[in-house]
């Protein structure tokens, strides 16, 4: 199966540090379960663009996102059993270095760039299976569309499945595996 995840958000915990760096930095308090859609300018009005967005452009900061839980050990094992495996992330070309040495491949080491594909339109991605918790990434995505659970895509309403941890996609993989096989 050719499968296609999403970092931020999905392999990582970027949102929730960037917040712990925006609230250490302005006196703000703005927790992750607050965010309950991705225009962050709405949760700190009184941010400019560039402030909100500075973060983002530090080594130091991709240094200390936090990896979700199982996420390593589940894209090895996919890959172990056979499965194309491609990050798919709408990255801005700035931060790519920063973003990758410090935190993709430090704790994806057996990712190559060839696994890598940077693009802000994923509906030109043609993989079997498309993991995001982005609500507008699988909009006109034509695979098999995963949401990948987070507090602002409660209401996503795309996604033919919704996941709430590695594990629940390891499974579903497993399940799609056994009753698709065509697309294997």
């Amino acid at each position: 199966m050719i499968i296609g995840i999403d970092f931020d958000g999905v392999m990582n915990r970027m949102l929730e540090t960037w917040l712990e760096w925006l609230n250490a930095r302005h006196g703000l308090a703005v927790k992750f379960e607050y965010v309950k859609n991705w225009e962050l300018m709405k949760c700190y009005p009184t941010l400019t663009k560039d402030e909100l967005f500075a973060p983002l452009h530090f080594a130091d900061f991709w240094a200390e996102v936090k990896i979700q839980e199982d996420a390593p050990e589940v894209v090895d094992r996919l890959i172990q059993e056979g499965h194309q495996v491609y990050i798919i992330t709408s990255t801005h070309y700035d931060i790519i270095p920063a973003k990758f040495k410090n935190c993709l491949f430090k704790h994806f080491p057996f990712l190559h760039k060839e696994n890598i594909i940077i693009t802000y339109n994923k509906s030109l991605i043609n993989c079997d299976l498309l993991l995001d918790d982005a609500e507008h990434n699988l909009m006109n995505f034509k695979g098999i569309k995963v949401i990948f659970d987070a507090p602002y895509n409660k209401n996503a309403s795309v996604a033919d499945f919704r996941v709430n941890s590695w594990e629940d996609f390891y499974e579903l993989v497993s399940e799609l595996k056994i009753a698709i096989p065509n697309i294997v």
